[in-house]
């Protein structure tokens, strides 16, 4: 039994031209922002008055943190596609 665990990566995708976002699209990855508002910002948790600065970590990896593709029907040629595509992508924003 194969186990994949390709889900999350965190990486800069504010202010940023060429964003990991972007590349991964541009390369036909499906990738997406994980929690584009902190649990304790959203509407259903109002009640407990939490403000902008209550949690910094939290509101921190909003900021980076990205969802990658997993699901039972990826391939391995997928999956090794996908890791191969974001290394080169941090490969490029380090020289």
């Amino acid at each position: 039994m194969r186990q994949t665990c390709l889900s999350s990566l965190c990486s800069p995708i504010k202010n940023k031209e060429m964003s990991s976002l972007n590349f991964l699209d541009s390369k036909g990855i499906s990738c997406g922002i994980h929690y584009p508002v902190p649990c304790h910002l959203q509407k259903c948790y109002s009640a407990l008055n939490y403000t902008k600065g209550s949690m910094p970590f939290a509101e921190k990896f909003s900021e980076i943190l990205i969802s990658l593709p997993m699901y039972p029907e990826l391939t391995d040629e997928q999956i090794k596609y996908t890791s191969a595509t974001i290394k080169n992508f941090y490969n490029n924003i380090t020289k």
